[in-house]
């Protein structure tokens, strides 16, 4: 027999949910965010992989100074300092740097979580900073294979991973909500990037399209001793750069020498919102995926990379 209060989160489950946030002047969320970022590196000629750590860690204010027609508020984003820490390599010890990235920002919010406005209330003179380029490799190995890494889809994946793009990908100020009411189940998409991608299924014709994040409305669960909306965000990728460095150039492997640069990865993210205002009270992260370097000349990967990342967001006020 079920019980009363399994009965009722059971019912509610089956019934539409109408998911937009709503906001109270004066509402300050504080937050703390923590992502990890882990890599695995062989160079061709190793007979191992090189592993190497990169820790992006910030704590953040969202303050609701303002109630604005249509649901939408008025707030203040503060991020003052970022605290990244590469881990320990062969060629060098453990690095922390406190970084001072002086976010101040007055946007306007809708009541689906997405930015509509934004004005910077630093002065003129002070720069605030949204992403910082990673390092993910030692020394030696960012010399070796500076070639590969100038194409540059490593820096977007790895943001991707750790949420530390633009402001939009701020973990702290996700999930995108659904417009409309949704049932267990339903999903809605946002995009996260445009990348290469298949023209068609099983076409070797690449073309900058849409990576989407789908989201899945998860009903009413349980959750650290209260009942929350539960939504899961997941996202893909499995590409071949080579082949569309190839095309854009009009040349073929055998005169670039980029035979295969596969690029695989997938992330997924669950978000616990209040029950009442659709605020998120956590989130938490995984992430993995691989990419090789594979050229005409070599009978071996000159690069091959696996990494995994972890990021996750607590509300640290009640």
């Amino acid at each position: 027999m079920l019980s009363a209060a399994l009965f009722a989160a059971t019912l509610a489950n089956q019934q539409p949910v109408d998911l937009t946030r709503s906001f109270k002047a004066g509402q300050t969320f504080r937050y703390r965010v923590r992502s990890l970022l882990v890599t695995e590196t062989q160079l061709i000629g190793q007979p191992f992989r090189l592993p190497n750590d990169t820790e992006i860690n910030y704590d953040s204010t969202l303050q609701v100074t303002g109630l604005r027609p249509g649901g939408f508020a008025t707030m203040v984003y503060r991020r003052p300092t970022m605290q990244i820490i590469e881990g320990e390599t062969a060629e060098r010890d453990r690095v922390i740097n406190n970084e001072r990235t002086n976010i101040n920002l007055e946007f306007s919010y809708s009541p689906i979580n997405e930015i509509t406005a934004v004005k910077d209330l630093n002065p003129a003179s002070s720069t605030a900073r949204f992403a910082r380029p990673l390092r993910v490799q030692s020394e030696g190995l960012q010399r070796a294979v500076n070639a590969i890494m100038s194409i540059g889809f490593q820096g977007e994946i790895y943001r991707l991973a750790l949420f530390t793009g633009n402001l939009s990908s701020a973990i702290d100020l996700q999930p995108p909500l659904p417009y409309e009411e949704v049932k267990v189940g339903e999903t809605w998409k946002r995009t996260a990037m445009y990348q290469p991608q298949s023209k068609t299924a099983g076409s070797r014709e690449l073309i900058q399209k849409r990576l989407d994040w789908t989201y899945t409305y998860n009903g009413i669960v349980e959750s650290n001793g209260r009942r929350v909306h539960r939504i899961t965000g997941t996202i893909s990728l499995d590409t071949d750069w080579a082949d569309f460095i190839n095309q854009q150039m009009g040349a073929s492997a055998a005169r670039t020498g980029l035979d295969k640069i596969p690029v695989k990865f997938e992330s997924k993210v669950t978000y616990d919102l209040d029950l009442n205002t659709r605020a998120t009270l956590r989130a938490q992260a995984e992430t993995k995926g691989s990419w090789l370097a594979r050229l005409v000349q070599l009978t071996e990967p000159l690069v091959d990379e696996t990494f995994t990342g972890r990021t996750t967001l607590t509300l640290t006020n009640p």
